[in-house]
């Protein structure tokens, strides 16, 4: 037994349910992976932290160890310069020009080192540091010439310069001191900052996937709610397409019921016109056949715009010379062109092939409206008909047809002319007053050029006139096809505007 396929509202239903689920996964999984990433970024700044305490650590074992080295290195070579005051003949002065080299670079270091920045500031440092560099001239000086006298006296400078390095070497400990303090103060600050806006971001971002998980929860009862709702919509939808189909249908079914009998009053009428009557009756006799006539274009187009609708509208094509067709049209025409003085034109070129497959009942309808338009329209002036033909496309089997209809009527603005083919649409009231007309020709037209594989469309200016264009496609006759006379029905005449 074959297993009947789900209702459209039940399987959207288990579509909504299953989005749901997933959604609901991805935010699990997107709130685990932001929550781990977070923990990471946390050790590593912990890791940072502990670096940049390591970092301020050896700063301050460099500061100190140069200050340190420096006060060896004086009071290394204050003991050597002693022994060399003391005796004089025994000194090697390569071995104490060595040690005040040492020394001039320790001086060096402490002026030049930027671990020392810290310690420019103090006005003892820029003191003692003068006179350490004055210092070291003099030994050099003293170097060179082996004074012992002068030995002494540089001994006895440095003993007074001995308790000022020693303050310098405590001050550099003091000030280390000091900036360890305050950047291990602000590392312990800044973590704490740190420590809380990571646990701030962990919960926003946990109330951010409640609130998520509520909004689905909220969407997926509101994606029911639309479902039922769209179930019904359908439903009322069907059901009134149902009803128009039906109504289309009975329209179309009556088309033939609805013209006959209409057909029968205008042969009566056209009997009785020939039968002798009354100045009083034949004018009644016009108004009779001419109402008549008015309701039966009328109901030619709601029978065959329900045609359409219903999709019961059919092209069928059979061999035609379209020439004489146009010819036909413009002959049907011609007396109403000449009751209002205008001047009807009339050119053709079939570019070889006048004979083709089409449908003449609906292109002689599209022909007919289109010119018939340009007449009622146009009160002094012309009104021309062009037919053309040209290839439509590789091979020679297809032709496109134009038919441009123009006139020097009243013409249309844009915005009359956006709502031209609108169903039941006029320029405005007092159009539909003057002229007449049901608004459906046009609509009617251009869907039956649309059917054959064309368009109509329209150019206008007002006071200046229109021009509509209307083509359509036909395929080429085969000789053998091609009758002798021309294979077009002559319409009833009472259907001619």
């Amino acid at each position: 037994m074959t297993a009947r396929p789900a209702p459209p509202a039940a399987a959207s239903t288990a579509t909504g349910a299953a989005e749901g689920r997933r959604f609901l996964i991805w935010v699990a999984i997107t709130t685990a992976l932001l929550g781990a990433g977070l923990a990471v970024l946390l050790a590593v700044f912990l890791r940072q932290v502990r670096s940049a305490e390591e970092t301020a650590q050896l700063q301050a074992d460099s500061l100190t160890a140069i200050v340190f080295q420096h006060e060896r290195e004086f009071l290394r070579l204050r003991e050597e310069l002693r022994a060399a005051a003391a005796q004089p003949a025994q000194v090697d002065w390569d071995a104490l020009a060595l040690r005040q080299e040492i020394f001039a670079g320790r001086v060096a270091l402490l002026r030049e080192n930027p671990t020392m920045k810290p310690l420019r500031p103090h006005p003892d440092y820029v003191a003692l540091l003068g006179r350490l560099q004055g210092l070291v001239t003099r030994v050099d000086a003293l170097l060179h010439t082996a004074d012992a006298g002068r030995l002494r006296a540089i001994v006895d400078e440095m003993e007074l310069l001995g308790p000022d390095v020693q303050a310098l070497t405590l001050t550099a400990n003091g000030v280390m001191v000091g900036m360890i303090e305050t950047k291990l103060q602000e590392v312990r600050r800044l973590q704490r900052y740190v420590v809380w806006l990571m646990t701030a971001q962990v919960l926003v971002l946990l109330a951010a996937a409640a609130a998520l998980w509520q909004r689905q929860r909220r969407q997926q009862h509101e994606r029911a709610e639309l479902e039922a709702l769209n179930t019904a919509l359908r439903g009322a939808r069907d059901a009134a397409e149902a009803a128009n189909r039906a109504k289309s249908q009975f329209l179309a079914n009556m088309s033939h019921e609805l013209r006959t009998p209409f057909n029968g009053v205008l042969g009566m009428l056209a009997m009785l016109e020939d039968s002798p009557l009354t100045p009083a009756q034949r004018d009644q006799l016009q108004t009779a056949r001419s109402s008549a006539e008015h309701l039966l274009s009328l109901l030619n187009d709601i029978l065959d715009l329900s045609a359409l609708d219903a999709g019961q509208m059919r092209i069928q094509p059979e061999p035609l010379n379209l020439p004489q067709l146009a010819q036909e049209v413009h002959r049907w025409l011609q007396p109403h062109a000449n009751r209002k003085g205008l001047a009807l034109g009339l050119t053709i070129d079939d570019g070889g092939t006048p004979w083709v497959e089409a449908d003449g009942t609906r292109v002689r309808q599209i022909l007919l409206n289109l010119v018939g338009n340009a007449i009622k329209f146009t009160e002094q002036g012309r009104v021309d008909l062009a037919l053309r033909a040209e290839p439509a496309g590789a091979g020679g089997t297809l032709v496109r047809w134009t038919a441009v209809v123009c006139d020097t009527g009243i013409g249309m603005d844009a915005a009359t002319v956006a709502r031209l083919f609108q169903r039941f649409q006029q320029a405005d009231p007092s159009i539909t007053r003057r002229y007449g007309g049901s608004g459906l020709g046009l609509d009617i037209s251009r869907t039956l050029a649309r059917l054959m594989g064309g368009d109509v469309v329209v150019d206008s200016q007002p006071g200046v006139g229109s021009t509509f264009t209307a083509t359509w496609i036909t395929r080429v006759a085969e000789p053998d096809a091609q009758p002798s006379g021309f294979a077009v029905t002559r319409p009833n005449p009472w259907l001619a505007p």
